[in-house]
């Protein structure tokens, strides 16, 4: 029955609508958070539960796919749990800074799984997301519930990042899905970074 909390992704138009004069940001007393509200915020809290088991089916569907097509569990386990984390963050009505950490747990996987191919982009935009939510919280947080512009602008691209994120998990849980491309196969040599050298090697699972 909450509704929309200012820093979470789904929030971010109506944040600006706020600032714009079109809605409002009030402090909710009984769940201790901020919330914005304006013209379509009650139907966009109302879609976020849809959203988010979307999200999960979504993401689910395409591991299984990509099982079926023989992809390594290494590779593909952290794409999954990348994919279901910023999902359930980006179509949340909720936006609590500690959400960020969990982004460490499929960033952890992928960098231990052993298959050292494209965690750079996770990696990277994770560090980003952590440093632009220590920003807005606790240090800036007055500026983002008093709409002041540049706080809203380090918001929104905060919150771009996290739907960019989970956009690139579904991109990469797609290529596994579609089969076999020479690398992190299973049933195949997995092609892991040399620790000698700085060039790849392949070496058996």
């Amino acid at each position: 029955g909450r509704g929309l909390q200012i820093e979470a992704p789904i929030a971010t138009p109506w944040m600006w609508l706020a600032a714009a004069g079109r809605g409002t940001v009030a402090y909710d007393p009984v769940i201790l958070t901020f919330q914005v509200s304006g013209p379509g915020t009650d139907a966009a809290s109302a879609i976020t539960t849809p959203l988010l088991v979307l999200a999960i089916v979504v993401v689910l569907g395409l591991g299984m796919l990509a099982l079926r097509a023989g992809a390594d569990v290494r590779e593909l386990l952290p794409v999954l749990v990348l994919g279901l984390v910023t999902g359930l963050i980006a179509f949340n009505k909720v936006g609590s800074p500690q959400f960020m950490t969990w982004l460490a747990v499929p960033v952890v996987a992928a960098l231990s799984s052993g298959v050292r191919t494209r965690t750079r982009v996770p990696v990277v935009l994770s560090l980003v997301l952590a440093g632009l939510t220590q920003t807005i919280y606790p240090y800036l947080y007055p500026g983002v519930f008093g709409l002041q512009p540049a706080m809203l602008v380090v918001l929104t691209v905060r919150n771009a990042l996290v739907v960019a994120l989970f956009a690139w998990a579904l991109a990469r849980a797609v290529v596994l899905a579609r089969g076999p491309h020479g690398e992190g196969v299973r049933g195949a040599p997995a092609r892991v970074w040399s620790t000698r050298g700085g060039s790849n090697e392949r070496s058996g699972r």
